[in-house]
């Protein structure tokens, strides 16, 4: 059995895809297996997945009529024979070392998740770190039980994505990404994902590259029905901070009104740019 399993959502990213699962493909850990579903896509996406597959036997392919990314997700959950967990996005990339540094900070340190750095890609290829609100800190931490509820309420380190993380499996054991759900759906899983966690750590010199592209789900316009998923996903989690830790309920309640009026100016901004 593989030891990290690695769930790929895959859906008419025919420009970035193969740059994505060469990152995974060249990793110095090579013990994994790369799950890639094929979400109903209409371009190359599903060719250059097949591709794969057929080329490098840790790589597999799910085929499926499209149902967005938390079906997508979820589709991967159900097949997934790892110890550990990560999730790659199609359009974005990993550093060589990124599992190898991951799973290291893991075992070494007794702990359920271990959380990257991240960089953006810029469409002409540079990159530049995160504001440090939502990056790691230069340093390696180690977040207790005590505090992992609490930091992640205030933000910064543990951000509501699940890209940058590797976890232990079976903290997903029961749970899914919820299907209605297609904006902020990351974050109502991994605030349940983190209520049931004993220790992170940070490992900043592990490097995921998310690429800021039109488009992309998390700047793309949005209509009206969207906002509203995001503030349902949004209040998810909110409501699991409560129940896992009631003296952060004040925390918990900027935490939703931060992401709702985000999801408010975009809807505000997609509107005046019809």
């Amino acid at each position: 059995m593989p030891k990290i399993s690695i769930i790929v959502p895959v859906y008419n990213v025919g420009l970035y895809i193969a740059e994505c699962l060469r990152s995974i493909q060249y990793q110095t850990f090579k013990d994994f297996e790369a799950i890639l579903i094929d979400d109903g896509s209409t371009d190359t996406s599903s060719q250059v997945c097949d591709w794969f597959a057929e080329h490098d036997s840790r790589f597999r392919v799910i085929h499926k009529v499209n149902g967005g990314v938390s079906s997508a997700r979820n589709a991967g959950l159900a097949t997934v024979k790892g110890e550990y967990i990560g999730f790659v996005d199609p359009d974005d990339k990993i550093s060589p070392d990124f599992y190898s540094l991951l799973i290291k900070a893991l075992s070494e340190n007794d702990a359920d998740v271990s959380i990257s750095h991240i960089r953006v890609i810029t469409e002409n290829g540079s990159d530049y770190p995160l504001p440090q609100f939502f990056t790691t800190p230069p340093e390696r931490e180690l977040i207790d039980k005590h505090n992992i509820m609490a930091r992640y309420a205030e933000g910064g380190v543990l951000c509501p994505a699940v890209y940058d993380k590797l976890y232990r499996f079976r903290l997903f054991s029961g749970i899914t990404f919820p299907d209605n759900i297609s904006l902020f759906e990351d974050g109502a899983v991994m605030s349940k994902i983190l209520s049931r966690a004993t220790l992170l750590i940070t490992e900043p010199d592990a490097v995921y590259y998310y690429r800021r592209r039109k488009g992309s789900l998390t700047n793309k316009k949005i209509n009206f029905d969207e906002f509203i998923e995001m503030t349902e996903a949004v209040e998810i989690a909110r409501k699991t901070i409560i129940e896992n830790q009631p003296t952060l309920e004040e925390d918990a309640n900027i935490f939703s009104t931060f992401y709702k009026i985000s999801g408010l100016i975009t809807l505000l901004s997609s509107r005046r740019q019809k």
